[in-house]
């Protein structure tokens, strides 16, 4: 029921109107429309509305703001934990030790293999192995 040229509404037409394919929202206006309160009433909706808008946007930066500063405490210990590190290379070297470091970080010896799948003699493509022996 467009009222574009806000015109009073009679809240027996608003009860009777189409309410198929309408939205949730829009029937609640209805609803409300059909109490008939006075602009007052809806002006003061529109406030309440405007202050929880305010509220949750406050309370999202708020917790935006923890965020943040979880992530640099946490950057601050993962760098003090680096430093001491760092600082303790006193260390004696080993004789066994290999001399050199992969770009990884990883020594030659500790690269890691990858296992391969044994293929099972019933799988498809795969014929009968025949040895032959000769006396």
């Amino acid at each position: 029921m467009p009222n574009t040229d806000l015109t009073p509404l009679d809240t027996e037409e608003i009860k009777k109107a189409d309410r198929t394919k309408k939205s949730k929202q829009l029937l609640n206006a209805y609803d409300v429309a059909c109490e008939g309160h006075e602009l007052e009433h809806y002006k003061q909706l529109l406030r309440d509305h405007e202050q929880a808008l305010a509220e949750e946007k406050e309370e999202q930066e708020k917790r935006a703001q923890e965020k943040q500063e979880k992530k640099d405490k946490k950057a601050k210990r993962q760098s003090k934990s680096n430093d001491t590190v760092e600082d303790g290379d006193d260390d004696a070297e080993m004789e066994d030790a290999p001399d050199q470091v992969a770009e990884d970080g990883e020594t030659p010896k500790q690269k890691k293999g990858t296992k391969k799948r044994k293929k099972e003699a019933d799988s498809e493509g795969e014929t009968a192995k025949v040895c032959l022996v000769w006396s």
